[in-house]
């Protein structure tokens, strides 16, 4: 599935936007919600008729569509590309690599719901050691020199260093691979990382992209800055039907991505312990009404551990 299906999931290299069309990842992508719809849901008959074929499926195109580093042994998916950004090769504009960022981390993320599902509906056999060993050899991210996570799989010159996307940032969100709790190290190279993004756009320049970028910082535990985003960056322009459009048009991507960022912001800046996305909040259950307690926090909140 490339990066622009239509409505009836057609696929295809149109457009003319070859910048953006070469990229395999959204089947993995759309399967992180099948996950987290039993991670929601506990619904075993679920899990074992519906979402379990889809994940192992999508996991098994990854476990194909790849080669191993002759140096490293490491597994690097591709060729693909880094939505929607390239990088520059003997002065020209380069779009397609292996081992990109995005891919990586979506492959091992596969790989991690689809063990976890094995593990619920008791299965164990050769497949599942495959994935097993799978994951262990794929090359995930690595940090450069100056501390920021790499889109690419070693430190190349970025066409665009301000690039509106974020594709990089996967597995701190809206994957969960990384998180301040989990990998402080890594969490920090995020955030460099997003701050080479924002350089002269500390708000994004893209009305999706804003709040892509307000999830960051929340899951960064950084409300301020999320609440600043959340003001300038997803309420101004907006609609007095509470539309938030992209140009003249309708903007899904801003209008979904602005649905939750108060559950975001009101866990960074109190609890100061987990993962803030919104996206992921729905993956340990949502309720308004739960109570958290973990170190001196404790009170009412949208999500629970």
């Amino acid at each position: 599935m490339t990066l622009n299906p239509d409505g009836w999931l057609n696929t295809g290299m149109y457009g003319g936007v070859g910048y953006a069309m070469q990229w395999v990842g959204a089947y993995g992508w759309l399967s992180q919600h099948v996950w987290d719809h039993y991670d929601y849901t506990r619904d075993e008959d679920y899990l074992r008729r519906r979402a379990w074929p889809i994940l192992t499926e999508a996991l098994k195109f990854y476990m194909a569509y790849n080669r191993v580093n002759p140096e490293t042994g490491k597994i690097q998916v591709g060729p693909s590309g880094s939505p929607e950004n390239g990088f520059r090769h003997e002065g020209e504009r380069v779009t397609t690599d292996y081992g990109v960022a995005i891919d990586q981390e979506i492959a091992w993320e596969l790989s991690d719901h689809v063990l976890k599902a094995a593990k619920v509906l008791g299965i164990e056999d050769g497949f599942t050691a495959r994935v097993r060993e799978f994951q262990s050899k794929l090359a995930l991210p690595a940090v450069n020199k100056e501390g920021r996570l790499l889109e690419w799989r070693d430190d190349r010159e970025e066409v665009h260093p301000d690039h509106r996307h974020l594709s990089h940032l996967y597995g701190f969100q809206p994957g969960d691979r990384l998180s301040m709790l989990k990998t402080p190290e890594l969490a920090a190279a995020v955030g460099k990382a997003l701050e080479r993004r924002l350089e002269g756009k500390p708000y994004g320049n893209i009305i999706w992209s804003k709040a892509w970028i307000l999830c960051q910082w929340a899951r960064l535990l950084d409300a301020d800055k999320a609440f600043d985003q959340y003001l300038i960056g997803g309420l101004s322009r907006m609609c007095p039907n509470l539309v938030k459009p992209w140009t003249h048009v309708y903007c899904m991507d801003a209008n979904g991505g602005f649905t939750l960022p108060p559950c975001a912001i009101t866990r960074a800046a109190s609890l100061k312990v987990a993962s803030a996305s919104p996206g992921r909040c729905a993956g340990r259950g949502i309720s308004s009404r739960e109570r958290w307690s973990m170190s001196r926090s404790s009170g009412s909140t949208c999500c629970r551990q």
